[in-house]
């Protein structure tokens, strides 16, 4: 009886082998064409391609930018670095011979004086520059959060998550201000 119920079950399954193989293949479904989602992905295509064009043109103007600052470098003169070198090894000696006379150092002193003098000169004037400087750049920054924080829409949920950098930049003006009178 077992040898009957094997080859039973080994008759049904080369029947059912022998019928799947005779059975045509099943077809697809038919083709849903969305006009509207098919102009989206071409839009985003044409969008992509852009974007890939723009950083193509900006790598190009980058390397040409950087090459025209080696030739910019390439063409300095060092003989600019060899004379400040030379004019301070001269002011500032490390240190003078037993034959220098009295009126060398006072000329050497004076020479020093003066240049100290015009240096700080230069680095107040700088300072006073930065300070003027400070009245015009809180306005313009002012009008670009005032224009920005004004916006509608995306930008306006991004300008409304950066609200607390508003008042630490207030509150750096504020520090730079103080910092600048002390």
């Amino acid at each position: 009886m077992n040898h009957r119920l094997i080859r039973h079950l080994v008759l049904i399954g080369a029947a059912c082998i022998a019928f799947a193989s005779v059975c045509a293949p099943a077809r697809a479904q038919m083709i849903v064409y969305d006009p509207s989602n098919y102009a989206q992905n071409v839009l985003q295509a044409a969008r992509a391609l852009q974007q890939i064009n723009n950083q193509i043109t900006s790598l190009q103007n980058q390397s040409q930018m950087l090459l025209n600052q080696a030739k910019n470098l390439a063409s300095l003169p060092y003989s600019s670095l060899q004379t400040i070198d030379q004019s301070f090894q001269r002011l500032y000696p490390q240190g003078y011979t037993a034959t220098a006379s009295s009126q060398q150092l006072v000329r050497d002193a004076q020479e020093r004086w003066q240049n100290a003098r015009a240096g700080y000169q230069d680095a107040l004037r700088v300072q006073a520059g930065a300070v003027d400087n400070l009245d015009t750049t809180r306005t313009e920054i002012d009008a670009l959060v005032s224009a920005s924080q004004s916006a509608v829409g995306g930008l306006q949920a991004v300008q409304a998550s950066r609200s607390p950098f508003n008042s630490m930049r207030s509150k750096a003006q504020k520090n730079t201000l103080s910092s600048c009178w002390r």
